[in-house]
């Protein structure tokens, strides 16, 4: 027993010996992490001014490189605001040469270039006109009476004859009298004649001169003085615009010039930024791996608690040590050993502590029986009171049985009607599922009738009668005022041209307006070449090159010549159109060009034959 008494020391021993050995491990590792820790705290405060340096100087250069992004939108501007500069330039270029032409054209008649002026000149001109129609009704009023006092004088004269009475007094005449009223007669005769040359003679000089008048009159109604004072005002309207361009110009430019000063300082910051970047990355790394680890004090305080709970285990290893009364050299084998004997010990003591259990056992069980005995017997006295019947047995056995019958149908139908309703609820649920996917394509059905409301009203926005109608009310009038300038460029009769909404195309000659389809072949050319440059200038600014792909189809040899002639006008000195390349089978058009290519197909293949 003494010895048996030793294997819960024993194993107090063991376990306390373990539990240091943990805990040592634990003190361990604590303190590798506390190591690890304290190294990573030391770098982070190492690398911290890098770090808060190189965040301030990324944070300048992001200020930096928005102002970049700034500026270089105000180059972009800067550019968009020259090249609107030259197109606003070239256009008053444009309007001041052909304010230049119709002011020559109009002083040449006019005073000055004024509708002031045109409408005191045709006032003029229409007095002038006036008076000549009145002189020369005068005089034709007057040349049908002397007309009629010829004839009258020759019905006298033939009525004279050899008559001896007056034809006008009836009174006698003699012979010698006679002769004189016949005398008297021619004499007025050939004045009256003489007069009336000198009446044609006025009337033929007040004709040419009112004939000269009207053609005057008429080359200053052809003088577009109304559309020069817009011509003006448009002119003044693009020097205002040019000004505000020149302005706005020098006010980006300014803020050009600090785009390289910026350039320079993003490359030092940059350069500053790439230097320090090692120890911004080493304090990024040491700080993602401290979020991994445990707080310092954290790891002290369990560090600390360690060394107390080894400390306990050493003291308690010291008592146990002292009730052994000795060291184990191997505790395991000995405990195994003083196990042995405990198993032992603890079979033969519970055998001897059974023999008193077993006797109490026997009195129990003889207790039970009496008492079971007298259970019995109370029973039988209850069964005989009660009237037992062997047939109440069975029919009361029978109704059960009958009745659990019963039960086991009901509960299969309720095992059916379970079923049905798990199908329809598995039913319900499909339909539940049906329906959601259902109102998501109704959801989705829905959006799409919204996108195309919105794609029908777009459309809307954008049809003929949209969109496309204000970009031709704006542009037509643009391209009609185009027209008229290149259309003075091919010296023909056609006064006006203009393009409405519909691109309509009317045409005013002397006469007035006429159909295009009226005019000859070379003059649709010429009107079809003015609208095709109008309409590219009002699109694309400043014309460089034309092409034109046999422009004589369809011509023939008079309305070919006609063309020509129209061209020769076109490209004289001064054309709006530097250069212009023609592509034509007719040889007169060479007469036009400045340089002749002529291509022929040798063998199938197209060449270049001659250069004139």
């Amino acid at each position: 027993e003494p010895e048996v008494s030793k294997v819960d020391i024993l194993e107090d021993y063991l376990r306390a010996t373990g539990e240091k050995e943990k805990v040592e491990e634990r003190i361990e590792q604590v303190e590798r992490e506390l190591e690890r820790v304290e190294i990573l705290l030391s770098e982070i405060e190492q690398t911290r001014k890098v770090y808060e340096e190189y965040i301030k100087l990324n944070g300048e250069l992001k200020e930096l490189k928005e102002k970049l992004d700034s500026l270089q939108h105000a180059e972009k501007e800067y550019e968009g605001v020259k090249t609107e500069i030259r197109m606003v330039q070239s256009r008053i270029e444009e309007l001041k040469s052909e304010i230049s032409k119709i002011e020559s054209k109009a002083l040449e008649i006019l005073s000055t270039a004024t509708v002031e002026a045109k409408k005191a000149k045709l006032e003029e001109l229409d007095s002038k006109i006036a008076e000549l129609n009145r002189r020369i009704s005068s005089l034709q009023n007057e040349h049908g009476q002397v007309e009629g006092r010829i004839s009258e004088i020759e019905e006298y004269m033939e009525i004279l004859g050899e008559s001896t009475e007056c034809p006008v007094c009836k009174s006698p005449l003699t012979p010698e009298h006679r002769d004189e009223v016949r005398r008297d007669f021619e004499t007025e005769k050939e004045r009256l004649r003489k007069r009336l040359k000198e009446i044609n003679a006025e009337i033929e000089s007040f004709g040419e001169e009112k004939r000269r008048i009207e053609e005057e009159r008429n080359r200053i109604n052809a003088l577009d003085v109304e559309r020069l004072e817009k011509l003006k005002e448009d002119l003044n309207e693009l020097e205002a615009k040019l000004g505000k361009l020149l302005k706005k110009e020098g006010e980006i430019k300014s803020v050009i010039e600090n785009l390289a000063k910026v350039k320079d300082e993003i490359a030092g910051i940059e350069a500053k930024l790439e230097k320090i970047k090692g120890d911004y990355e080493r304090y990024l790394a040491a700080s993602k791996a401290l979020e991994t680890e445990r707080d310092k004090d954290e790891i002290k305080a369990e560090l600390d608690n360690l060394k107390a709970k080894l400390g306990e285990a050493n003291e308690l290893i010291s008592s146990l040590l002292s009730k052994l009364g000795y060291i184990p050299e191997k505790p395991e084998d000995e405990l195994r050993r003083l196990r042995s004997l405990k198993e032992k010990y603890e079979v033969l003591k519970s055998k001897a502590e059974k023999i008193d259990e077993i006797r109490e056992e026997m009195a129990k069980v003889r207790e039970e029986l009496e008492k079971t005995a007298q259970e019995k017997e109370s029973a039988e006295r209850e069964l005989v009171s009660l009237g037992y019947s062997d047939e109440e047995y069975r029919r009361v056995e029978d109704r059960y049985n009958e009745l659990g019958k019963r039960v086991a149908e009901l509960k299969t139908r309720l095992e059916g009607v379970e079923r049905q309703r798990n199908a329809r609820i598995d039913e319900l649920t499909k339909i539940k599922e049906s329906v959601k996917a259902l109102e998501e394509k109704l959801a989705s059905l829905e959006k799409i009738l919204e996108f195309v409301g919105k794609l029908q009203r777009i459309r809307q926005a954008y049809s003929k009668d949209g969109v496309q109608r204000i970009v031709r009310q704006r542009i037509a009038p643009i391209i009609s005022e185009f027209a008229r300038g290149y259309i003075e460029n091919f010296n023909l009769d056609i006064t006006d041209i203009s393009v409405n909404e519909d691109f309509d195309v009317s045409i005013l000659k002397q006469g007035g307006e006429i159909s295009i389809k009226s005019i000859s072949g070379g003059e649709k050319v010429a009107v079809a070449i003015a609208l095709r440059l109008a309409i590219t200038k009002a699109l694309a600014g400043r014309i460089s090159t034309i092409i034109m792909d046999e422009p004589t189809t369809h011509l023939d040899e008079e309305r070919r010549r006609e063309l020509v002639e129209i061209m020769k006008n076109f490209f004289r000195e001064g054309s709006t159109v530097p250069q212009m390349i023609i592509v034509t089978h007719h040889r007169e058009l060479e007469e036009v060009a400045d340089t002749v290519y002529r291509v022929e197909k040798v063998d199938g293949v197209s060449r270049v034959v001659g250069e004139a």
